[in-house]
């Protein structure tokens, strides 16, 4: 489960990567500052920290969707077996259950569509031995 799986919005989940950002960002500049660090230097550590805190956090959040991009990219050479995880309550959860009930009902209508060509091809098969 990534950190901010339990979070029910999007807009939640951005809200909290901010304020994380923000949070380590002065306790880093605040710690090192009270170490006799310049300020510029402090200033430069803290908000590199705070990158690097929101890069990991935002990799997390972005993940479903680099999975249902692979996916899509996959359905659209015809594999329509691909499934994606469904694992978050917010709204990219949410596009992930319907991108798999696509997914599904795409796969049945494939399904469908090729034992239709099998039965036209016996019918016109047999059509040509008896015609």
């Amino acid at each position: 489960m990534r950190p901010l799986d339990r979070l029910s919005s999007i807009k939640v989940k951005l809200g909290v990567v901010i304020v994380a950002g923000v949070v380590v960002s002065d306790v880093a500049a605040v710690a090192a500052v009270k170490r006799d660090v310049p300020l510029i230097p402090a200033a430069i550590g803290a908000a590199l920290l705070a990158l690097v805190l929101v890069q990991v956090l935002a990799r997390g959040m972005t993940k479903p969707l680099r999975e249902m991009a692979r996916a899509a990219r996959e359905m659209a050479r015809g594999e329509y077996g691909t499934r994606v995880r469904e694992g978050g309550r917010d709204e990219v959860g949410e596009l992930a259950r319907a991108f798999n009930a696509m997914a599904s009902e795409l796969a049945e209508t494939d399904r469908q569509r090729r034992a239709d060509r099998r039965r036209d091809e016996r019918h016109v098969a047999l059509d040509r031995r008896h015609g």
